[in-house]
């Protein structure tokens, strides 16, 4: 996460214990955590959670600046330019999140539900019957919908929690030339 320049002051957000505690005071819904919508939403790219990540990442309390500040910060940096833009920030997010321990643990037990549910989809999928009718056929297009996408997000954010490492690069060896290892004679000419 970048650090933010907002009316002349800095502010540089920490992913931690207290990020998680306030995505979940502030964006929490009926069942949902906040920590797992703010998920979900980097997941989708979403750029409303990319503001709201960096709400809940600066420290400060009622003292942070409102997302709407954060919002123009971000905008003026370049991370809405584009779609593309905007999931790399929100991958960057995940990235830094994955860093630390406790959010590592919360975002891999993210991941295990998402697949219980996915698994529940494709469960209900394969009850179907072949022979629907119109709605059932679109209920099955839904679900095959929802499988997909749980696919998508699981795939994801593994590709974020296991991240390969890089291959190391190797410098080409130049072999010696022959003159350099041709051994001159000594003696009297």
């Amino acid at each position: 996460m970048r650090t933010l320049t907002i009316n002349g002051r800095s502010y540089a957000p920490q992913v931690n214990y207290h990020f998680s505690n306030v995505a979940n005071k502030e964006l929490a819904t009926d069942n949902t955590t906040g920590f797992d919508n703010v998920v979900n939403g980097l997941l989708q790219g979403d750029v409303d959670t990319i503001v709201h990540a960096y709400h809940a990442a600066i420290p400060g309390g009622s003292s942070r600046p409102s997302e709407e500040l954060i919002a123009e910060a971000l905008d003026a940096a370049g991370v809405f330019d584009s779609e593309e833009s905007a999931t790399k920030e929100a991958d960057s997010i995940l990235e830094e999140m994955q860093r630390h321990g406790f959010l590592r643990v919360k975002m891999q037990k993210f991941n295990s539900t998402n697949k219980t549910l996915r698994d529940v989809l494709n469960k209900q999928l394969e009850s179907m019957p072949d022979d629907s009718t119109a709605t059932q056929a679109t209920q099955r297009l839904g679900l095959e919908r929802a499988v997909q996408d749980a696919d998508n997000q699981i795939d994801h954010l593994a590709k974020i929690l296991n991240p390969q490492p890089q291959p190391a690069q190797t410098v080409p060896t130049v072999p010696a030339s022959p003159q350099s290892t041709a051994q001159t004679p000594t003696g009297n000419a």
